[in-house]
């Protein structure tokens, strides 16, 4: 049984980021997670209606529809260069009302500035918190959070 009714609109919108730079591959790992109902209004206002993400009955090419979902909300721009990151795949978070996407940009091996920009589920939601974690080890865990009016944002290593 799930937590809640699925039908009832949650109190609060709030999306996760926690990307993580893992030295040995030269890579940073990002791992998103969204409210799944959220996250399917947002696609289904592009054309992606009644996608059933991450169900037996998910519709074939959902995964480009997140992929272009992503491209147009998320990005992270590495020394002054906007960053090409590759999309790994997506699963139910525990609860199920969640979603985990991950993605990862290869070939990064120095760095000092990294801008993100993250205007997940902005579009819908007035109150919308993106919050982003990024893990670099030599260096503190930053966090920041991020909304409608504060979209990008700038991290110094």
């Amino acid at each position: 049984m799930l937590p809640y009714n699925m039908d009832e609109a949650h109190e609060f919108h709030i999306s996760k980021c926690i990307i993580e730079y893992a030295p040995s591959e030269k890579s940073f790992q990002i791992m998103m997670h969204l409210f799944l109902d959220d996250f399917e209004l947002a696609l289904s206002k592009r054309g992606g209606n009644d996608l059933k993400l991450c169900t037996a009955k998910e519709k074939t090419g959902a995964d480009k529809f997140i992929f272009d979902y992503l491209q147009d909300n998320f990005g992270m721009i590495i020394n002054g260069k906007l960053s090409t990151y590759n999309y790994i795949g997506k699963e139910n978070s525990e609860d199920l009302v969640g979603v985990w996407i991950y993605l990862e940009i290869e070939n990064v091996i120095n760095f000092d500035k990294v801008e993100i920009q993250n205007s997940l589920l902005t579009e819908l939601f007035d109150d919308q918190s993106n919050l982003v974690q990024i893990k670099v080890p030599g260096s503190g865990p930053g966090s920041i959070i991020m909304n409608k009016d504060k979209t990008k944002q700038s991290l110094n290593f």
